[in-house]
């Protein structure tokens, strides 16, 4: 039994036909049976799947040979997998208690050992191509898409701590990924002459493993792939602007209360002006700003503000002014639709653990006239220039993982959940290959999602 007992190590995330073939690479000279088509077809079915699912219809289908797939707990976040006969595993558990050592015997639930692994219904797929980020990435929720670029967080934990950012272009299929920054980008907005304010942090890391710099940096500057470089002109420890835009060639910056303009950000700190203060903002709601018909809007502590000219005698200036008070408790993501009308949500600020019903509001910001439209709480995403998703959160079985809303026509498709296997969708772009779903560590390339989606 001992060559039987080689441990096969697979990271936590890696393909369903990686799994396969680390396994064959351990085992097929012992098992030969392991070269099955029918393994190859198992793997395939659940290309889409979580990692854990594939690895427990693979030990379900094991059974059919009465071999049986064990997890070993290495406390670590890789699988170590090991194959027995079904006669052995008793003195093998009695081993496993000598040695202190947990193991887990990976089958499909609701199976019995002996029969074969349930299959994926694949009828309810998105037709699409999935990319796999590197190890350790996640796409940012944050930063906004620019040129079919993607902005990237790499967090690693463990012994040593790593703190990173990096960009992936989607404008091409597979996307490309630039390599590591060596340092963390927090904000970023880009003026329509291509010039870009990006507020970032130093990644040094501390004895205890978290950032240790809390100073943070504007850097100015074009090219992204030389950001290292970018000129500095402002830095502070407790430069906490969550919200950046480029206005008619000036920055406009926002806390959680106060709002400055940059007129000239080749002397950023000599020509910042604070424009608005309000008392402390509510912590769970972020400033955003947008433009509509040329016009600066502001969303600060649930109401919406209009960057005008003050209408004085006296004064000639600019101001930001109250317009609307949106009814219920909003969301902080406000998206342009058309010419004039922005795209939110609310719900009330009170409700009872699990509901999940909240509303789209489309409000034209010249007739101040809102439409509303049923649809679960979530992240309001824009997909076309007439096309709005709403992603929701926590999502369960029965649930859409997209809803979209066609402002033109009033219509209304979903995509449900289980159209992508386990994974739920946080972001939404149009590109030049197609349309991208970001699922935070994958992203799919679906051709023709609007047709697929079900009224």
């Amino acid at each position: 039994m001992e060559k039987d007992n080689n441990l096969v190590e697979i990271d936590w995330k890696s393909e369903s036909e990686d799994v396969l073939y680390a396994v064959r690479e351990t085992y097929q000279t012992v098992y030969p049976e392991l070269l099955q088509k029918n393994y190859d077809e198992l793997a395939e079915n659940y290309a889409a799947e979580a990692t854990e699912d594939f690895i427990n219809a693979l030990g379900q289908e094991l059974s059919m040979l009465n071999l049986l797939l064990y997890e070993i707990n290495t406390d670590s976040d890789s699988y170590a997998l090991i194959i027995i006969p079904v006669e052995d595993e008793e003195e093998f558990k009695k081993a496993l208690k000598q040695q202190k050592k947990r193991g887990m015997l990976k089958k499909q639930s609701g199976r019995k050992l002996g029969s074969n692994a349930k299959r994926i219904d694949l009828a309810k797929r998105l037709p699409c191509e999935k990319f796999t980020l590197s190890e350790g990435f996640t796409t940012n929720l944050v930063i906004k898409c620019f040129d079919d670029t993607l902005w990237l967080d790499y967090m690693q934990f463990g012994a040593e701590r790593k703190f990173d950012s990096a960009s992936l272009n989607i404008g091409s299929w597979p996307p490309v990924q630039s390599p590591d920054l060596g340092l963390c980008v927090r904000r970023l907005a880009r003026n329509e002459d291509g010039t870009y304010a990006v507020i970032i942090q130093n990644n040094t890391v501390n004895e205890q493993g978290y950032l240790s710099d809390k100073n943070k940096k504007v850097l100015i500057g074009k090219d992204i792939n030389t950001i290292k470089n970018w000129r500095c002109v402002y830095e502070g420890e407790h430069l906490d602007w969550s919200a950046m835009i480029w206005f008619e060639n000036d920055l406009f910056v926002s806390d959680k209360n106060s709002v400055y303009h940059i007129k000239n950000s080749d002397q950023f700190a000599a020509s910042m002006e604070k424009v608005l203060e309000l008392d402390s903002g509510d912590v769970r709601l972020f400033p955003k700003f947008f433009v509509l018909d040329n016009t600066l809007y502001l969303y600060l502590q649930l109401s919406i503000y209009k960057w005008e000219k003050i209408r004085s005698l006296f004064k000639r200036d600019f101001q930001f002014r109250k317009i609307y008070i949106p009814e219920g408790f909003m969301t902080e993501d406000l998206i342009p639709v058309g010419d004039h009308k922005v795209a939110f949500q609310t719900r009330p600020e009170y409700i009872t653990r699990g509901v999940t019903e909240a509303e789209l509001t489309v409000l034209n910001i010249n007739t101040l006239q809102a439409e509303k439209y049923p649809c679960h709480f979530g992240h309001v995403m824009k997909w076309t220039e007439n096309r709005i998703c709403v992603l929701p959160k926590n999502v369960t079985g029965n649930m859409p993982i997209i809803e979209c809303f066609d402002i033109d026509s009033n219509e209304k498709r979903c995509l449900m959940y289980g159209a992508l296997g386990k994974d739920c969708i946080c972001d939404i772009y149009e590109t030049k290959c197609g349309t991208i779903l970001s699922a935070r560590r994958s992203l799919y390339k679906a051709v023709d999602l609007w047709n697929y989606m079900k009224e």
